[in-house]
């Protein structure tokens, strides 16, 4: 890939630096709402954990019960707070 930005002009010089930085994928989760009833992704799992008999649930229970979770992230049920389509009154 760097052969062709060089053949092009894009890039020069002869040091690359490749960045390894681990990033957490579902930071976003952290703030995205559900359309019909504004409750936040955290809310949300803590009540299925609740309902599945984790009463006071950690955050690894929580990371658990959402990796089995079919569709966790889909748009029709969730949305950013700040989504300019999502209803005034779940904002």
């Amino acid at each position: 890939m760097l052969e062709v930005l060089a053949r092009h002009g894009l890039v020069n010089g002869k040091t690359v630096g490749i960045d390894g930085t681990t990033l957490e994928a579902n930071a976003a989760m952290r703030s995205i709402v559900r359309r019909d009833t504004g409750e936040s992704y955290t809310d949300f799992l803590t009540k299925l954990a609740q309902a599945s008999g984790i009463e006071t649930p950690t955050r690894e229970d929580l990371a658990k019960l959402d990796r089995n979770r079919a569709k966790k992230g889909s748009n029709e049920e969730w949305a950013h707070p700040d989504d300019p389509q999502m209803p005034r009154s779940r904002r």
